[in-house]
């Protein structure tokens, strides 16, 4: 019988809880106001994983466990699954730290919330050693890997929009190339040039040049551009899906006619993850509520809190930061630079010269609650009073 575990109380937070439930999300301390945004933080996916992996070390007393890699993009919780005795087989950039042969039959092997690849599930499987599997993988994610493989049973192609290196781009698109054709675009420029070959306006050598390591092998344009179906990694901007999958259907439009669209062009809008759309709609909300600033909290490797942070750089200075940790003082804090791809110290960032400043505050949704909240204590502990 599994054994019934919860997201550990340490990750709440009952102030965060409050805001979230409640009419406004304004901490109003008369010198100083807290904005915060309705939706953020741990989603359904980051919270199941978060509770099967403690199911696992309840079931699993005295037994080795191991990660395929970090369960989600959040350091805080990774770092303490390992102090509960953890260890990554990979890590985040796909090095393996451990072999397969030195898994025994009595270890346990979890599954990230990303997934895994086809490949990779294979080659334990390959290791002849019957380990105990515990799939976090997120439903949402599942059900994308379900629609894809249900369009290439149909004869549609598989456009995957999501970063090639990620880790659930990765697992579905090993689906996607093991059922049918598959091509992934990175972006809104990607889906853009794929539309001049889908029309015929580029050559297939042209093709083979831009989008090699990205497509299924074989791929023929002139074959596999002729129907098409687009997925996500669940992480990325929903807007940005939505304008791909718009774009694409109408340079088929233009290719065969409109009235061959709807045999041509597979609805997948059903597909793209709630959380991550409620989220983005809510921090748009909140910066167009005006402020001064944005704190943005979550892992620097995690996708989804780097797309909150993209959207509020472009209206207000933006500081993404993993922890309250990052804030040094009220002129000094360490946060990670998209631009420059690394983490970096900046100065000045809290707005002294501001009678009553407005900090708005989001984060992602690997993020715990209770780190929100040791941020906005942190900014008050470090003297932003009268």
């Amino acid at each position: 019988m599994a054994t019934q575990t919860e997201v550990p109380t340490r990750y709440y937070s009952k102030l965060i809880s409050t805001i979230k439930q409640g009419e406004s999300a304004v901490i109003d301390l008369g010198h100083l106001r807290f904005k915060v945004a309705k939706h953020f933080g741990l989603c359904f996916g980051v919270s199941n994983a978060i509770k099967t992996a403690y199911q696992a070390i309840a079931e699993n007393e005295g037994r080795r466990i191991f990660l395929l890699s970090e369960i989600i993009h959040n350091p805080i919780v990774n770092q303490d699954l390992q102090s509960e005795g953890l260890r990554f087989l990979f890590s985040p950039e796909g090095e393996q730290l451990i072999p397969f042969s030195a898994l025994h039959a009595d270890d346990v092997v979890i599954i990230p919330a990303f997934g895994a690849t086809l490949e990779l599930l294979h080659e334990l499987e390959q290791a002849h050693v019957k380990v105990r599997l515990y799939d976090t993988t997120c439903p949402f994610v599942v059900r994308v890997w379900k629609t894809a493989e249900r369009m290439c049973r149909d004869g549609f192609t598989v456009i995957v929009h999501g970063k090639p290196n990620h880790e659930e781009t990765k697992a579905t698109f090993s689906r996607c190339r093991a059922a049918g054709a598959a091509l992934i675009v990175s972006g809104l420029q990607a889906a853009k040039s794929l539309c001049a070959y889908i029309v015929g306006d580029l050559s297939e050598e042209l093709f083979e040049v831009e989008f090699s390591g990205v497509c299924s092998d074989g791929f023929k344009p002139a074959r596999d551009l002729s129907k098409l179906g687009v997925v996500n990694q669940t992480t990325m901007p929903a807007t940005e899906t939505v304008k791909i999958s718009h774009i694409l259907r109408e340079a088929l439009a233009q290719r065969y006619g409109a009235s061959e669209i709807e045999s041509r062009f597979f609805d997948t809008s059903g597909t793209l993850c709630l959380a991550t759309d409620q989220n983005q709609a809510s921090l748009q909300a909140l910066l167009e509520s005006g402020g001064d600033l944005v704190l943005i909290v979550g892992g620097y490797n995690s996708s989804n809190t780097a797309h909150l942070a993209a959207m509020s750089r472009a209206k207000l200075p933006t500081y993404h930061i993993e922890d309250a940790d990052e804030i040094i003082d009220l002129d000094t804090i360490r946060h990670y630079d998209a631009l420059a791809q690394s983490v970096v110290i900046s100065r000045s960032w809290f707005p002294q010269d501001v009678k009553r400043p407005e900090i708005l505050i989001s984060a992602g949704a690997s993020c715990p609650d209770s780190v929100v909240e040791e941020v906005l204590n942190k900014i008050k502990e470090l003297g932003a009073t009268p």
